[in-house]
């Protein structure tokens, strides 16, 4: 009698267990997210949700429809290097590392924004 009921505790704990660690990656993501405003506004002016969420090899975090590849996530971090270098040889200082930068890649193939009005 007892066993069986430590057998049951058991399973009932394990089942628990496995249903909130499929809620846990969620809550997590949704943490580091950045402001909600942030994503309200790329949400709003894009039309699209973005799912993934991933960094370049140099810190700049992304948010994406679909997974970018790694040429792009490079291609993000290229652009960013060829920009801090301007930055540096006009005297600007502030907001030169990549960790500062969040990046939300849309749907590239619209001409109509939010409102309907042709955006090339």
């Amino acid at each position: 009698m007892k066993a069986r009921t430590v057998r049951t505790g058991l399973l009932t704990l394990t089942l628990c267990g496995a249903l909130l660690s499929t809620l846990a990656p969620k809550g997590v993501a949704q943490a580091r997210r950045p402001d909600a405003r942030l994503f309200a506004q790329a949400e709003y002016y894009s039309g699209d949700t973005f799912p993934f969420e991933t960094r370049t090899p140099r810190g700049v975090r992304v948010y994406a429809v679909r997974r970018p590849a790694p040429e792009a996530l490079r291609a993000i971090d290229d652009g960013l290097t060829e920009l801090f270098a301007v930055a540096r040889r006009h005297g600007y200082g502030a907001r030169l590392s990549y960790t500062d930068y969040t990046v939300f890649i849309a749907r590239a193939d619209r001409t109509r924004d939010s409102a309907g009005a042709y955006s090339p």
